[in-house]
């Protein structure tokens, strides 16, 4: 199973901007499924970590080494296989939050060769609709960080066969389930010296966007979020950044989200901001689906 980090809460807006965990990460994985059964049901068996098997091809078995009735501090051993070999890692459950319409399971794990932490979320979105949502990140330790290249197609195929698992297994339980497609882009996106440069993507209600960037060459910028002009990210300065900074926001209701990139500070160096971006919209049943329309990023004189 890959995992990728995230951090997810319940109550609130959901789940809202969140930032890496900063492992040295090698392949995420996020995936969305829309069940036609309600919320209770659904979360009772995803939650459950030992059915992991059922639903994930490349999980042979998960045994539980310690359970405890509060679900954070349980432990588990989870045999994989992958590449024709198969590996024994721990998990431990990091956080349980619960609501009468959201729930969230994080999970950390762990071997010799590899670090892994993932999230489960599972929402209400209709007297017999339920969201599920899984994002995964998995990192490898060691000298193994060389042989990323040759790894990393390979994962990403073990992640694309979960997706479809978690489907085939919710459609065998309760009859339909569908694949919540994505539109990503990935630009590059110049910030001039003593400017900042927004990014806005309107949204729907329900819908999904999340987004990661870098600069090129380690440079140094501020960043920020807003939806309809409330502040979802408070301003934050990243001095030569090394590490890619990961964020996700659920729209309670019609709006705009703005990315912004912040360059003022620097009246010499112009900065370019790596921008990866997804947005979906959720597909309720008997309602039309709604294509996220982009509108073009400004850039502002300071």
């Amino acid at each position: 199973m890959l995992f990728f980090i995230c951090w997810g809460g319940v109550g609130g807006v959901g789940w809202q901007n969140v930032p890496s965990r900063k492992l040295n990460k090698m392949v995420q994985l996020m995936f969305k499924v829309i069940i036609e059964k309600d919320f209770e049901t659904v979360w009772l068996y995803y939650s459950n970590f030992l059915n992991i098997s059922e639903w994930d091809p490349a999980i042979r078995s998960a045994e539980a080494l310690k359970s405890l009735p509060e679900h954070v501090g349980s432990e588990y051993k989870v045999v994989n296989h992958y590449n024709g070999k198969e590996s024994e890692v721990r998990y431990t459950t990091r956080s349980y939050k619960k609501t009468d319409a959201e729930a969230s399971l994080e999970m950390w794990g762990e071997n010799d060769q590899s670090t892994s932490f993932g999230l489960f979320l599972c929402s209400q979105r209709g007297p017999n609709t339920t969201e599920f949502q899984y994002y995964g990140e998995v990192s490898l330790k060691g000298n193994l960080c060389l042989l990323e290249p040759f790894y990393m197609s390979s994962l990403q195929k073990v992640g694309e066969d979960a997706a479809v698992g978690c489907v085939k297994k919710a459609r065998e339980l309760w009859g339909k389930a569908e694949l919540v497609t994505e539109k990503a882009t990935t630009e590059k996106i110049q910030v001039p010296a003593g400017q900042f440069t927004q990014k806005y993507i309107t949204m729907a209600k329900g819908q999904i966007a999340t987004w990661d960037f870098t600069t090129e060459g380690q440079r140094t910028i501020g960043y920020s979020v807003t939806f309809n002009k409330n502040t979802v990210v408070e301003y934050v300065r990243y001095e030569n950044l090394k590490e890619t900074v990961s964020g996700a926001y659920t729209a309670e209701e019609e709006g705009v989200l703005g990315l912004k990139f912040d360059n003022s500070f620097s009246w010499v160096s112009s900065k370019c901001v790596m921008l990866r971006l997804e947005s979906g919209s959720i597909p309720m049943p008997g309602a039309p689906q709604q294509a996220p329309v982009e509108l073009p990023f400004h850039v502002l004189e300071w």
